[in-house]
């Protein structure tokens, strides 16, 4: 005796498509006697309810707060070149750079900004003068004035001011150095590329 084998055809309809979590149930619509291997299947769906909709904003609003946190941690990932969770030391440092006055020294004196005096000295040809300044991490107001005096002519000025000079400084090794001239005041950061920042008067 031959079994004889059908292949039952399945057609799946759908009404209303939004994300297959949404799909209720599905019911079998038709089982056609008159068409035995023909199964058709409905499919409802629904829309998002405000149940739904609550999930979906809490599920954005996840999203971004993942992405703000990744913001904020690629950019203390990149002060952390400039700045250790201990602070950072900078050297500061002011150079003779005058070139005749053998017999007339550059006069250097400085102080904190808390009123601290650092000390200075009288410095020669090519003498330099330096101090180092341990910048508290993310923030500080640390801010050194310095005045000098070389015969006639007098400057005050800012050495170093953290919010001015932690990234200026800190690029290469944490130097702020200063070449002072007959015309002005040089500033480098490595001791070799020398931009001049301002004059005497």
């Amino acid at each position: 005796m031959t079994k004889s084998l059908t292949t039952r055809n399945i057609i799946f309809i759908i009404l209303q498509h939004y994300h297959h979590n949404h799909i209720s149930h599905f019911t079998q619509i038709i089982s056609s006697q008159n068409h035995p291997n023909i199964s058709i299947y409905l499919y409802k769906v629904q829309p998002p309810n405000a149940v739904d909709k609550v999930q979906i904003m809490k599920a954005q609003n996840a999203v971004a707060l993942f992405l703000i946190s990744c913001a904020v941690y690629i950019t203390l990932l990149t002060w952390k070149q400039h700045l250790s969770f201990a602070g950072r030391v900078y050297d500061v440092r002011i150079i003779n750079g005058f070139t005749n006055n053998s017999s007339l020294a550059l006069v250097v004196w400085c102080s904190a900004a808390d009123g601290r005096d650092i000390g200075g000295r009288a410095l020669q040809e090519r003498d330099d003068y330096s101090w180092s300044v341990r910048v508290a991490p993310l923030w500080s107001s640390a801010r050194f004035v310095c005045t000098l005096k070389w015969d006639a002519r007098r400057r005050k000025f800012e050495a170093f001011r953290a919010s001015r000079d932690v990234f200026r400084c800190g690029r290469r090794g944490g130097q702020c150095l200063w070449l002072v001239r007959e015309d002005g005041f040089y500033f480098s950061n490595d001791g070799v590329g020398w931009i001049k920042d301002f004059a005497w008067m």
